[in-house]
């Protein structure tokens, strides 16, 4: 009797122990899942602040870049210097123009938050918001570099194919043998983000590589600038333009070649792109009525020109020309220009191109697909669901009857540029 009450104790105590056992293991669970849940939020909130930090950063600089091409800067969207000045000294948050170096290298630095007018950026290390510019789309003194809507960045982000003006970096915490505070890019960014070259890189992070990159692409910019009609208003420059010089000389210039480029005028070529040298030409000079801006950021090179054989080069008598230029089957007029826009898909200008590399046919109908390239001098305004970004403007000013004379290369009453 004793022997089984011992045997029962002994049982009863093994299951107490397997109980206390078996307690201890899913505390030790719970433990490690309410561990990993509080990670797994903290790696939520730390992207979460990332992204927010660079998401503003780039709102920023797209909107300092619409302010210059209206305001500032004859239309060319630039960007701000990146800022070299170290945080919590003197002239943090400023763009700096000694880290601009010139046209042809990538700057990169601080994220110059006080010239955009936003709060300081940092990521969700505490570390501020780093800063990569294209020396395409840097704001240097003038007009240098010549920058439009149709000027590519250079930059390109691994694995991918669009261009990028611009990137904000999120550098976090140091990695390796990294020292800070200071403006050395090896020691904020990391790999390929580091070399110098034009290719930057978005990947996992690991003990050695923690950055994380966001783009700023050519086409976010000048879309949003052709979205706000900057195409018509530097169609109205240049309809003005040719409007004084027609006053003043009786006559509309030649046309540069659709392959252009330098811009030189052509004798007897009456379509093709905006002369913006007298070239071959006789008579006066089309580029003594432009902006010194204009010529100097290239907007000829976005310019299709069109004008009726009569009423071009000072030989010809506009007075007595039967116009046929037309725009959507309207009334015939002396010229057509069109704004082409940033270079869509497929589209490839300079000394290759043709008219196809410049302007989009409209969509509306079979009869009308081919209009704008196919050599007449019937043209339509693409419909709203057309991939085009084309504007127009067609113009017919007073003749001067029997007014063939015109002026020669020594009478020129231009405006000058300005």
């Amino acid at each position: 009797m004793q022997i089984f009450n011992t045997g029962i104790r002994f049982r009863s105590q093994v299951g107490i122990g397997l109980i206390i056992m078996f307690m201890v293991l899913v505390l030790t669970i719970l433990s490690l899942a309410v561990a990993k849940i509080s990670v797994n939020k903290l790696t939520s909130f730390k992207q979460s602040s990332d992204a927010d930090s660079l998401a503003v950063a780039k709102d920023a600089l797209i909107a300092y870049a619409l302010v210059q091409a209206r305001a500032g800067n004859n239309y060319s969207p630039r960007l701000p210097c990146p800022d070299i000045n170290l945080p919590g000294t003197a002239g943090y948050g400023v763009a700096d123009s000694a880290s601009c170096g010139t046209s042809s290298t990538i700057s990169i630095g601080y994220l110059p938050w006080q010239t955009l007018g936003i709060s300081e950026q940092v990521d969700s290390d505490s570390v501020p918001i780093w800063y990569v510019l294209a020396g395409s789309f840097k704001n240097l003194s003038g007009t240098n570099p010549a920058l439009n809507t149709d000027t590519l960045g250079g930059l390109t982000t691994q694995g991918y194919t669009d261009d990028v003006v611009a990137y904000v970096v999120a550098p976090h915490a140091i990695v390796s043998s990294q020292t800070r505070p200071n403006v050395t890019t090896s020691n904020y960014l990391e790999g390929e983000n580091a070399d110098g070259d034009s290719v930057f890189l978005q990947a996992i992070k690991s003990d050695t590589f923690n950055d994380t990159i966001l783009s700023i692409r050519q086409d976010e910019i000048t879309e949003l600038l052709e979205d706000n009609d900057i195409g018509p208003d530097i169609l109205t420059i240049v309809g003005d333009a040719l409007t004084v010089y027609f006053t003043d000389n009786n006559y509309y210039p030649f046309t540069a070649a659709i392959n252009s480029t330098n811009g030189n005028c052509m004798n007897n070529r009456t379509a093709g792109l905006l002369p913006v040298n007298l070239g071959a030409c006789t008579g006066v000079d089309f580029s003594d009525y432009l902006p010194t801006w204009f010529e100097d950021n290239e907007w000829w090179k976005m310019i299709y020109y069109e004008v009726d054989s009569e009423c071009a080069g000072p030989d010809s008598d506009c007075d007595a020309a039967t116009l046929s230029i037309t725009l959507d089957a309207g009334t015939a007029q002396q010229l057509i220009l069109a704004y082409a826009g940033r270079s869509l898909s497929g589209q490839a200008r300079g000394a290759t191109a043709n008219d196809d590399d410049f302007l989009e046919d409209p969509d509306t109908s079979t009869a009308l697909i081919n209009e704008n390239t196919n050599g007449d001098s019937a043209y339509e305004v693409p419909s709203a669901a057309a991939n085009s970004n084309d504007a127009f403007l067609v113009i017919t000013n007073a003749t001067t009857p029997g007014g063939g004379d015109g002026k020669d290369g020594n009478d020129n009453k231009g405006k000058g540029k300005s």
